[in-house]
């Protein structure tokens, strides 16, 4: 299963984690995803890009972006949308940051 946590303060996305596989077609869809938004955010945006080991990819913005945000949020409901149809092989949560 890939967990995608998203983090907010308030309303506004922070940054993201996603971790683990699935089956070809979903691991594609969320890893074309996650790579276009991270070179996306990391263009408009100071961004802290963490890789892990297993297939973790971590960004956190590193100041206020509106962009960076926009993206965040964009990706989180494309991935929402992805975990609807991909019977069960994507959990998104969504963690309040102070």
């Amino acid at each position: 299963m890939i967990t995608a946590e998203f983090r907010l303060k308030g309303k506004r996305f922070i940054g993201f984690t996603v971790s683990g596989h699935a089956t070809r077609i979903v691991c594609a869809s969320v890893t074309s995803a996650v790579n276009f938004v991270a070179n996306a955010v990391s263009d408009i945006a100071a961004v802290k890009l963490k890789v892990g080991r297993g297939g973790t990819v971590g960004l956190s913005l590193a100041e206020d972006s509106d962009n960076g945000s926009f993206l965040i949020a964009q990706l989180a409901s494309h991935l929402k949308l992805t975990a609807e149809n991909s019977g069960g092989e994507v959990h998104v949560k969504y963690t309040q940051i102070k």
